[in-house]
């Protein structure tokens, strides 16, 4: 654990190469501000146990070398982007224990490398699709 806090910056999208951010563990606040969706060589990110808050944008969808996305553990809230669906190598994605509502995106079911998906301990309604 460290102790970063503060929000992130819209510089990051500046940050064109990046294909990893690891923030897990530390007293980030705000957004995820989102110039940060401009970073298209992405693999991971790591946004784990925080206290970040907002939505996440549907354009989650263009970081389309994703394979990691763990947002869990943080005050997001909204919906689960439907534009997760269009990430066809996420592997992991976790957003439990956060305050998302609606429902499962049908589009889910598109994620076809996606090996583990955490989703427990939000507000979540629906059916589970097929």
């Amino acid at each position: 654990k460290n102790e970063i806090a503060g929000t992130i910056p819209d510089e990051i999208g500046n940050l064109d190469k990046l294909t990893w951010i690891d923030m897990e563990d530390n007293n980030v606040v705000g957004t995820i501000p989102t110039d940060f969706y401009t970073n298209l060589e992405l693999n991971e990110a790591i946004f784990k146990n925080n206290s970040l808050s907002g939505t996440i944008s549907e354009r989650i969808g263009d970081l389309s070398k994703l394979t990691t996305f763990w947002a869990s553990f943080n005050m997001l809230s909204g919906t689960i982007p439907s534009d997760f669906g269009r990430l066809q190598k996420l592997e992991e994605l976790e957003l439990q224990n956060n305050e998302l509502t609606g429902s499962i995106p049908e589009d889910f079911g598109n994620m076809r490398d996606t090996e583990f998906l955490s989703i427990e301990s939000n507000r979540l309604t629906g059916t589970i699709p097929a």
